[in-house]
């Protein structure tokens, strides 16, 4: 996989744009589309190459195959709206540490006070960034994005300059 995206979130105005500007900017070799409406989204896509792909549609009980191998890019769509939290979060961890170098995560927010959705501060958590958020008649429709790459950014105060003050000692 070439690293080429210095990340931020991403000018689209449609999860598509999103997903194709990811795919060519970071160019997996290999990608794993996981829940039952993924491969449609996949589909959709105007991609210049094409990685190598295997589909799972649906996890029993929340958990990925032992065999399941790491992938340059995970997609999940379709699949954390129908697990609870503890589940959820689980296969989050398992895809975040294990299976993926980039990891994408579409998600559906039902509107309504009794919505049980992924909120952003629990993506946040997980070391997500919100890529973009479209509001859709149902609900509105979020794409959160990890990477092995980038998730920690290097706070400014983190170099020698600021706390070892290399010319106060002496030889």
């Amino acid at each position: 996989m070439n690293r080429t995206d210095q990340s931020g979130p991403l000018p689209s105005s449609t999860i598509e744009e999103a997903l194709e500007r990811i795919v060519h900017d970071w160019k997996p070799c290999s990608a794993l589309l996981l829940g039952p409406t993924a491969l449609a989204r996949w589909a959709q896509l105007e991609l210049d190459g094409k990685p190598q792909v295997v589909i799972v549609p649906e996890l029993s009980r929340g958990t990925l195959p032992p065999d399941t191998g790491r992938f340059d890019l995970v997609f999940v769509r379709g699949l954390m709206e129908r697990h609870d939290r503890e589940t959820g979060g689980r296969l989050l961890g398992a895809l975040r540490d294990l299976h993926a170098g980039i990891l994408l995560v579409e998600i559906c927010q039902e509107r309504g006070e009794d919505s049980d959705d992924w909120a952003l501060s629990e993506m946040l958590a997980y070391g997500f960034r919100r890529m973009v958020t479209l509001a859709e008649p149902t609900g509105d429709v979020a794409l959160y994005r990890f990477s092995l790459f980038d998730y920690k950014q290097t706070p400014d105060w983190l170099n020698p300059d600021s706390w070892a003050h290399p010319h106060r000692w002496k030889p």
